[in-house]
């Protein structure tokens, strides 16, 4: 199978804007837990310039409480540290947390706080952790106890990567125009974070990939469709609050006829009910098209992570509904490596191996209309959210550094 990852272009305004995948990089999955919060405290405690958090949900507890100590401890030794946190996804940070962090030198900020009504709908779903360019966390794993280590259940099923090499660089490109933005004060240092790069000697080839309705990246969404549409022997997407549109599935289903095996992970559980049931209303659809269909019953499923045929793989934060494709900041790590992918498909044949298949036996037909009513109600006020919610400012319109 031969996947394009060769330069994109879109216009922002008439600008021309390019990107390309890059080759020199080290890259490693991440699984939910302990070794999460680690992994982050080994990347700040090793920065010695510059440190760029944000991310959907942070909650100061037992667990994320080592993280807020190691950003205040970067910013005291003389590294330049920025958190943005989304003002919805983070309420339950704590004043007194922010008040540490920023006492201790960190710059910190809410990405759209409540008080921009018309903007409300356009949150900061991006998690992602950067220093000095040379390391970088990214993909869906939220800072916070109830997903990373929670004390009667297992850790929510959640996927990032660690990444190494000149790819972080491009990672920085595309995630700073938060950061100006919200920062603007600090413009010629954050800029000046330009200059740090690092190469390692890996050959693994990644392409950060983005959604951003405000400046009409569709990265993301077209990814998918790419890949699926192209796809020859394999498709396995582990998904949450799916809920997709009508061409990945009509893509879908093309590639089930075509002989490629369509296999689906879902959880058994779900923290919105509404949403659950508008995922298990297409469940009869997927059987009838061919696919498999498997429910994690052993924790939340919160994963974003889907591999195709023999190389490819994509991890991130980005979930198959209209908030975001339409609404939210989200970013993904489109990864071309077999060595890679044959580590993500031993997790996710893990995964499958402690599921349960869903049959046409199983779906309880009486539900049938409830599950269609959720499906219409959710997708209704989401595109009121999204219409009325949302209006593009003019600090939406331009791309800064690139």
């Amino acid at each position: 199978m031969e996947i394009d990852l060769r330069s994109s272009s879109s216009t922002s305004r008439g600008r021309f804007i390019k990107t390309k995948p890059s080759k020199k990089n080290s890259i490693d999955l991440i699984i939910n837990g302990n070794s999460f919060i680690e992994r982050n405290l080994e990347v700040i405690n090793g920065a010695t310039h510059f440190i760029m958090l944000h991310t959907y949900i942070f909650e100061d507890d037992e667990v994320t409480t080592p993280v807020v100590n190691a950003l205040a401890c970067a910013a005291e030794r003389g590294v330049s540290v920025y958190v943005l946190l989304d003002a919805f996804g983070s309420q339950e940070f704590s004043d007194k947390a922010r008040r540490s962090l920023i006492e201790s030198g960190v710059n910190f900020a809410y990405f759209t706080p409540f008080f921009h009504f018309y903007r409300l709908a356009r949150r900061m779903h991006q998690k992602v952790l950067i220093a000095d360019n040379t390391q970088c966390i990214i993909g869906g794993i939220n800072l916070a106890k109830r997903f990373n280590s929670p004390t009667t259940e297992n850790p929510w099923l959640d996927y990032s990567v660690f990444v190494q090499g000149e790819e972080v660089h491009n990672i920085y490109l595309k995630i700073v125009r938060h950061y100006l933005k919200y920062f603007s004060h600090k413009k010629d240092e954050l800029q000046s974070f330009k200059a740090y790069s690092h190469q390692v000697s890996d050959q693994v080839v990644i392409k950060t990939i983005e959604n951003d309705w405000g400046f009409r990246y569709r990265e993301v969404t077209r990814s998918y469709y790419n890949a699926i549409d192209t796809a020859q022997d394999e498709i396995v997407i582990l998904a949450t609050y799916f809920l997709p549109g009508k061409r990945l599935l009509n893509l879908l289903q093309k590639a089930a006829k075509r002989g490629v095996k369509v296999t689906l992970i879902f959880s058994a559980m779900s923290d919105h009910a509404i949403v659950h049931a508008c995922e298990e209303y297409f469940f009869k659809w997927y059987l009838k098209a061919g696919f498999e269909v498997y429910l994690w019953d052993q924790s939340m499923v919160h994963g974003k992570i889907a591999l195709i045929d023999d190389n490819w793989t994509t991890v991130g934060s980005y979930n198959h509904n209209y908030l975001s494709k339409y609404g939210n900041c989200e970013i993904n790590c489109e990864v071309i490596n077999k060595a890679f992918r044959n580590t993500v498909k031993e997790e996710l044949n893990r995964v499958i191996s402690n599921s349960k298949k869903i049959n046409i036996a199983d779906i309880n037909k009486t539900f049938r209309y409830s599950q269609y009513l959720s499906f219409f109600l959710l997708n209704f006020l989401t595109l009121f959210s999204l219409i009325f919610l949302y209006r593009q400012s003019d600090e939406d319109k331009e791309s800064i550094l690139r």
